[in-house]
């Protein structure tokens, strides 16, 4: 037990010191994001970390403790996530690599959004068997 408890503290921590490196690239011209694609992308991981986090702990109740690094982790994967972006894409393919990204967002909250309805049991969003 000691060496898995060992075992997750490396891996927790290996995980936060990458997510803090800086993204190779960056110093090159990149394409900088609008602040409201970035809020859109940090809400994103943040409800994809807490929703992953609750998961596994339902699994592992032992490993309760991590509800408390749920924000602190989902804004450092997710500022990691925006810093990728930015110095992979191209500047002569900023407009489009925002659209898509805008794009992709939008599917997501469709998606969601008809997920909820669903649950709340509104007439036009039921399961069909």
């Amino acid at each position: 037990m000691k060496k898995f408890n060992l075992f997750l503290l490396v891996v927790m921590t290996l995980v936060l010191v990458s997510a803090c490196a800086p993204v190779a690239g960056v110093a090159q011209g990149v394409v900088d994001l609008p602040d409201t694609l970035e809020a859109n992308i940090t809400a994103l991981i943040l409800f994809g970390v807490s929703w992953l986090l609750a998961q596994l702990i339902v699994l592992v109740p032992f490993l309760a403790f991590l509800e408390s690094f749920k924000t602190p982790l989902a804004l450092a994967i997710s500022a990691q996530l925006i810093g990728f972006i930015e110095g992979a894409v191209p500047d002569a393919y900023g407009a489009a690599a925002i659209l898509a990204i805008q794009l992709l967002l939008a599917i997501v909250a469709l998606f969601m959004t008809a997920e909820t309805l669903r649950v709340r049991g509104v007439r036009g969003f039921k399961r069909l068997n």
